[in-house]
């Protein structure tokens, strides 16, 4: 699953750039980020249905994956890019911005919690929008929200989708998500931060993610694959990605805000295992896809930051950089994770 992984980083890295790589756009920024969530929740079931010997094991292993190579970015965010001026927040909000920029974990609501008028305010859709905008100004790299609502995931997911609690568990949290979901939709406050800066109006993505695992670790699934199911599975999806700028606008616009009824997310979830069963002893795959979450994490500094790049190719620029990253940080960082599983 890895050539998906990195199909759909390169496809943040072209939507955030602004700049189509000859000629092509990829899957909408927004909707990549869905789909990463779905292999997240399939990837998390598969590991702690058979990896980990404790919570506190796996905590630390997801911390150990995300943040050495996140705070290497940082600090050549600092030699870089433009001095954030902290000082000009009130010092709830700044110590909240310097905590989120340095540790991840609540960079999803940097447009939730705004200022106005000198007052710390909670954002609603009564909120000019240039005003929620403005608050990721205070994050050198403002895609990190993503990555604040994974570790929220992280820490719940050892009791949704361990062994004991799945059956009973996931069914109910995935009505409950998608029921506010659905809310949200139906009461126009679809945009951010409202539909994707918090866990649970996305948790059901995780949810598919893990009910793709279900499906790989059956007894139907084991009796009937064959690798031509992969195959096809991978093709489907790669074409689906790479194709997805020529659908119809209607199409794309009911992918981004009707996300559930979408075709292509009920698509991505159900093809997952066979794309996973297929390419998992790949060694090129797995290439590629340790390449996705350097190639997500660097790309924001190639393209704002960096000064040698701007004028080039940021996707180059950024490909180079999560090489460099994965070789030097996070295989090295690696060695240490696999002693922490069992």
């Amino acid at each position: 699953m890895g050539l998906i992984r990195f199909l759909l980083a390169i496809s943040v890295v072209i939507y955030h750039s602004s700049r189509p790589h000859h000629g092509l756009t990829l899957v909408d920024g927004l909707a990549a980020v869905k789909f990463f969530f779905i292999i997240s929740g399939f990837y998390m079931a598969l590991i702690l249905n058979g990896k980990y010997a404790s919570y506190i094991s796996f905590i630390i292993n997801r911390f150990l994956k995300l943040f050495p190579a996140y705070w290497i970015v940082l600090i050549l965010c600092f030699i870089y890019a433009p001095p954030i001026h902290f000082e000009k927040l009130s010092l709830p909000l700044s110590i909240y911005y310097l905590f989120s920029n340095f540790f991840i974990i609540g960079s999803n609501l940097t447009a939730v919690f705004v200022e106005k008028s000198g007052h710390l305010m909670i954002s609603s859709l009564s909120i000019p929008l240039e005003i929620q905008q403005r608050a990721p100004d205070y994050l050198y790299l403002p895609i990190i929200w993503s990555l604040s609502v994974e570790i929220v995931f992280y820490f719940l997911a050892p009791f949704l989708l361990a062994h004991g609690y799945f059956k009973r568990k996931m069914l109910l949290m995935f009505v409950v998500s998608f029921v506010v979901n659905f809310f949200l939709v139906m009461h126009h406050a679809w945009r951010p931060p409202w539909n994707y800066n918090f866990l649970l109006p996305v948790l059901y993505l995780f949810m598919l993610g893990a009910l793709g695992w279900r499906l790989y670790h059956s007894t139907l699934f084991k009796t009937y694959y064959h690798w031509s199911m992969g195959v096809g599975a991978l093709l489907l999806l790669g074409g689906y990605i790479v194709g997805y700028q020529f659908m119809p606008k209607q199409i794309n616009l009911y992918l981004r805000n009707v996300e559930l009824a979408s075709l292509g997310i009920i698509l991505f979830a159900t093809a997952i295992p066979f794309v996973f069963e297929f390419s998992k002893s790949n060694k090129i795959d797995r290439f590629f896809g340790d390449l996705s979450y350097p190639l997500y994490i660097g790309h924001f500094f190639i393209i704002h930051y960096f000064p040698y790049w701007k004028q080039w190719n940021p996707l180059i620029g950024s490909i180079i950089l999560a090489i460099i990253l994965d070789v030097c940080v996070i295989k090295t960082i690696d060695r240490y994770r696999e002693r922490l599983v069992r």
